[in-house]
């Protein structure tokens, strides 16, 4: 059994949203709202290692940014931390803890390289750490304290192996559960579009283009 932990960060407007952006009450335990939050299936919540476990895969799933949940964890692990730094000091202590050989990083935005860099040696157990990038970014330090980067996009993908990174393609995917969760299973429309659209920088200027056509064309309610 391979021991591995995910390391995510959701939107703060969500975490709002279900009330985990807030230091923890006390009235519900870690393994509650993390169990809750798990089954809401915010981005990729427990999909990873609900894939991984048949494969011989032991992941926790750990969300950085969730308040509520983290300080919780710290309470009842009598783990302190300090106000100005609580992501860092709680997930430093989570990682150091878990006893894990295989880090898994889902954010490249809120750490920084050094912090990434000192989870080696709180935590000699990780023999390996890994880390998502579906979309461009501006700091490639913490790329560098990685072994290998994940990535949805080809033309990523071809940018960090000619940055000299070890990058496996690994390609969208949809966890049917969220089905039988949402319904009884049987699918309401024909035809559905699941995602976002940032328009900044003509992020998404293809993705807008291609919805503008579909709804001239097709019979669509929005």
């Amino acid at each position: 059994m391979i021991r591995a932990l995910r390391v995510a960060t959701l939107p703060v407007r969500y975490l709002r949203q279900v009330g985990l952006d807030q230091p923890s009450s006390g009235r519900q335990s870690y393994a509650e709202q993390h169990a809750a939050l798990m089954e809401d299936g915010c981005q990729w919540a427990d999909m990873w290692s609900t894939a991984l476990r048949p494969l011989g895969w032991a992941m926790e799933e750990v969300v950085a940014n969730a308040r509520s949940l983290q300080t919780q964890w710290a309470a009842e692990a009598g783990v302190s931390f300090q106000e100005s730094s609580w992501q860092l000091d709680i997930l430093r202590a989570q990682v150091q803890r878990s006893q894990t050989e295989f880090l898994f990083l889902t954010e490249y935005a809120t750490f920084p390289a050094a912090f990434v860099r000192s989870l080696r040696e709180v935590a000699p157990s990780i023999r390996r750490i890994a880390i998502w990038c579906g979309a461009p970014y501006r700091n490639p330090a913490i790329f560098r304290e990685c072994d290998v980067v994940l990535t949805c996009v080809p033309e990523l993908q071809q940018h960090f192996v000619a940055e000299g990174h070890d990058c496996r393609r690994i390609d969208h995917a949809f966890d049917p559960r969220i089905l039988l969760r949402l319904s009884d299973g049987e699918a309401e429309t024909a035809l559905g579009f699941v995602g976002s659209i940032v328009l900044r920088h003509q992020f998404h200027a293809g993705r807008e283009r291609l919805l503008r056509q579909l709804a001239e064309r097709v019979d669509l309610t929005i």
